[in-house]
């Protein structure tokens, strides 16, 4: 009774006629209730019933159902947000409902008919999927929709008790494609192979040119690549579910052995992300990642957009188990924010992550400026492409020339001699940035002189015996304390 009590009154005339018992139209709700339940109990005890409403207006009962999806799906989406196991009852029932009524119109429907039901029946299953995520209990355990590729394109149809059984009599039909064959009638008038369907345009899709792939390892996050499979489909304008279609590309390893035990349940993108998730996320995935988020730090190198980004990535795979406040976010952020942000934020207020990402580009845009104007450090260049690539010269720094021959040689005014080169001879520059082409005599690094090298030069000997000798006869330094 208490399932019963759960539909309204097209949806009890419609139990109760498919069941044998035409309900009056001026029939009351509680009266349509119990005939109802009475015929539940008869099923319970193996008693079967003639459905008593055909024919079927096909158009009608499409439209029926379709608003009714548009209720389920606004209706798990509220329970999402806030459970309500009076609201999960409703839905629980009204799920089971769209079943019957689907079931019966896809036993029932020609191949004209077919595609439009079937459609309507990979919507709901990703409606049940949805809503035993959106709780916890008995009462989110909802009936789970008969697979649409259990359903062949001819048949023979019985009524039951609970939805129309088909019995198969020709290959079934591939949902991937939402193809039918292109007969329905009872008996097959020939015995020809079915022929495969052709898929549509708008899904011929060379999928291995994605560069998509999953394997089931534990190194690899399924919700990366269910995240990656999403983008690229939505990329290019196609419908999620040809995802399905693309399985047996995207699947490596144990993936790809996984799949084939489960690829004849699954009828839509949205089912096979549950089963992935159910499979392939580690045990206490939740718990661990909660931890892994609480204690990602910001770098001292990352940016203050950078980091949000992450962290928010990190927040959206944990909203996968049940919604996080926005409050909690900014707290965790903020609590692991690099030093340098959190001496800037000391004095300010942070609203909201966005509010935070602008102040954290405030503080950035400040340091920038600061080591703009510290020459002690090279601030990087905007645009490296632009920049002057050639060697700078250094400074011309005057060369003390030694040369016996060069010594002589006096500055009028008195003062240091002229800037003459060691390697070429010519006044101006240095040996280090003699640029002359051509062989030149060696000479002393230390003093200039020709044919003469550092390590034996009479000049530079004789500098340095000089200046030991000075050594020698300078007093000691003093001691005590004061010895520097």
């Amino acid at each position: 009774m208490a399932y019963a009590n759960r539909l309204r009154a097209d949806e009890l005339r419609f139990e109760c006629g498919m069941r044998g018992q035409k309900q009056a139209p001026d029939a009351t709700v509680d009266a349509m209730r119990r005939v109802f339940a009475a015929l539940l109990a008869e099923e319970a005890d193996g008693v079967e019933h003639q459905d008593a409403l055909l024919p079927i207006d096909y158009e009608d009962e499409l439209s029926v159902v379709d608003v009714k999806l548009t209720e389920l799906n606004t209706a798990i989406d509220v329970l999402a947000v806030e459970a309500d196991d009076s609201a999960a009852a409703r839905v629980r029932a009204l799920l089971s409902h769209c079943n019957r009524r689907l079931s019966r119109l896809l036993g029932h429907s020609g191949a004209g008919k077919r595609d439009r039901v079937k459609r309507m029946l990979v919507s709901l299953k990703d409606a049940v999927h949805r809503f035993r995520l959106a709780g916890e209990g008995a009462v989110y355990n909802a009936s789970s929709v008969r697979s649409v590729s259990s359903f062949a394109s001819s048949h023979t149809v019985h009524s039951s008790s609970s939805s129309a059984t088909t019995v198969l009599s020709s290959p079934s039909v591939s949902v991937h494609s939402f193809k039918s064959s292109p007969s329905a009638t009872s008996t097959p008038k020939s015995k020809k192979p079915n022929k495969p369907h052709k898929i549509p345009v708008a899904q011929q899709v060379d999928f291995q040119k994605w560069g998509l792939n999953f394997s089931g390892a534990e190194n690899v996050s399924v919700l990366s690549f269910i995240l990656d499979a999403e983008e690229k489909a939505e990329s290019r304008g196609l419908d999620l579910n040809c995802l399905v279609r693309g399985a047996p590309e995207f699947f490596t390893g144990r993936a790809k052995v996984w799949f084939r035990t489960v690829k004849d349940q699954i009828d839509s993108w949205g089912e096979m992300k549950n089963l992935l998730r159910t499979e392939f996320l580690p045990l206490n995935y939740s718990d661990n990642l909660w931890e892994e988020v609480r204690g990602r730090l910001q770098g001292e190198q990352e940016s203050i957009g950078c980091y949000i980004a992450n962290m928010l990535s990190l927040f959206e795979r944990l909203a996968l188990m049940g919604p996080i406040k926005e409050e909690i976010k900014l707290n965790i952020i903020l609590k692991n924010l690099a030093s340098f942000y959190v001496k800037g934020l000391v004095s300010q207020k942070v609203l909201s992550i966005s509010h935070l990402k602008l102040l954290g580009r405030e503080l950035e845009n400040a340091r920038f400026q600061v080591e703009r104007y510290d020459n002690s450090r090279r601030t990087p260049l905007m645009e490296p492409e632009f920049a002057y690539k050639g060697k700078a010269k250094k400074a011309l720094v005057h060369e003390t020339v030694v040369e016996p021959e060069v010594a002589a040689v006096v500055h009028r005014g008195g003062g240091r001699p002229p800037l003459t080169c060691w390697r070429c001879s010519v006044s101006g520059h240095r040996f280090r940035d003699c640029e002359a082409k051509g062989e030149f005599p060696k000479f002393c690094w230390g003093c200039g002189r020709k044919d003469a090298v550092t390590s034996t030069c009479p000049n530079c000997k004789e500098r340095r015996a000089r200046r030991e000798e000075e050594n020698k006869s300078s007093p000691p330094p003093p001691e005590g304390p004061n010895q520097w």
